[in-house]
């Protein structure tokens, strides 16, 4: 009986002394500052307060409290606390506003994680890589100023180069010319043909690109200039950010795939300058019958001249655009989907670790429980013990004493 009654005393005071260092331990909990500004300057009331509504929010075993991202949102500015515990599974991020409340509405704390990562991640641009992003931009842009002029070009040439139709506007009747100019003197017929072709397959394919990139022109401006925000610290990621991001790059592979068709096209275009050369041939030609044919012949050769020249020169600014864009969009690509990528482990990190913190305490109990559990198993173990080799002892000296008799 006194075994037992010593035992319950033992256990007694582990429990105790298992609940006494789980109220203590919190208070000796070290909380140290060392943030990383996001996007927010140092508030030395503000971050005081937070620091100590940090310790607040401790658990038993935890010994460390660090406020590690300072971020201010359109909805204010939000606090992000690691805590260490000496517990395994009982550390983690905790989310206080600035008013020092904990947030704990799961949507809430997501959002604000989510914008910590990509704010984060989209800081690990290079200055060179928004520069880029700033001349994909703009060559986007120069193309898509190009096409419609190149079109409206193109199918002009093709319109006024089926001559049967248009040749009476110009009050052109005298057989020879007309001879000269549809190709039958010269049989030139082939060649419009095939570049006929050629205009037409470019302009499809100029169609093609220009729509995969209407959205990537119209996100690229927002995106490189609350890149070079984030990069000063005076912006952070919010969901249109992310969104845009996460989008171009996906834009961006399409593109690539376009400037390497819309390429094939313009290189094709050889054949069609030489086209057009011989065009400028027919007007030389035709002005030599000014004279017999009339004055709306000269108007109509030299528009051949000037369409040609133009003509040729949106080729050639084409070309450049599209070499110049492509490289760009190669490397961009690349790049954004390696921010996309980045923030997305680190939002599955933070929202994982926020997660685990708010059962903290309750795994705590639970560890300090088992705890106990164990060490009372330990010491009821030892008792019978005691008590079973005392009454093992007794039953052989009884066992004894009868064999002496």
């Amino acid at each position: 009986m006194i075994i037992i009654k010593n035992f319950f005393k033992i256990a007694s005071l582990i429990i105790l002394f298992i609940l006494i260092l789980s109220a203590l331990v919190p208070m000796a909990a070290a909380t140290t500052t060392s943030s990383l500004l996001l996007n927010s300057s140092t508030n030395p009331a503000l971050d005081t307060a937070a620091l100590e509504a940090a310790r607040h929010y401790s658990v038993p075993f935890d010994h460390d409290a660090e406020i590690y991202w300072i971020i201010t949102t359109d909805e204010g500015r939000y606090y992000v606390v690691n805590y260490k515990n000496y517990l395994p599974l009982a550390g983690g991020v905790e989310i206080l506003a600035e008013n020092g409340t904990k947030v704990t509405n799961s949507t809430q704390a997501t959002k604000i994680l989510k914008a910590v990562a990509w704010t984060e991640s989209i800081r690990s641009l290079d200055d060179s890589d928004i520069t880029t992003l700033g001349a994909i931009r703009d060559d986007t842009r120069n193309i898509r100023n190009t096409v419609m002029p190149l079109t409206n070009i193109s199918n002009t040439i093709i319109d006024t180069l089926n001559l049967k139709r248009s040749l009476n506007q110009y009050g052109i009747t005298n057989e020879y010319a007309i001879g000269l100019i549809t190709g039958s003197v010269n049989s030139t017929n082939a060649g419009y043909e095939g570049a006929v072709i050629l205009i037409n397959n470019l302009n499809n394919q100029l169609n093609d690109f220009n729509n995969a990139t209407i959205d990537v022109n119209e996100r690229l401006p927002a995106i490189v200039a609350r890149s070079a925000e984030i990069k000063k610290g005076t912006g952070y990621a919010d969901e249109e950010l992310q969104d845009g991001i996460t989008s171009t790059a996906a834009d961006l592979d399409v593109m690539e795939g376009k400037i390497a068709t819309v390429q094939g096209a313009l290189d094709n275009m050889s054949d069609v300058g030489d086209f057009l050369a011989t065009i400028q041939q027919w007007a030389t030609g035709l002005l030599a019958y000014v004279p017999i044919i009339g004055s709306s012949l000269r108007d109509y050769a030299n528009y051949l001249f000037g369409v040609a020249d133009d003509y040729q020169e949106n080729v050639l600014n084409l070309k450049g655009y599209a070499k110049n864009l492509l490289d760009n969009v190669r490397l961009e690509k690349q790049k954004l989907n390696e921010i996309t990528a980045k923030a997305t482990q680190k939002t599955a990190g933070l929202t994982g670790s926020w997660n685990a913190r708010q059962t903290a305490g309750v795994k705590v109990w639970f560890y300090a429980i088992g705890m106990a559990i164990l060490l009372i198993a330990g010491l009821a173990a030892l008792v019978v013990a005691v008590l079973y080799r005392r009454n093992l002892g007794s039953f052989l000296k009884s066992l004894q004493g009868r064999n002496n008799k």
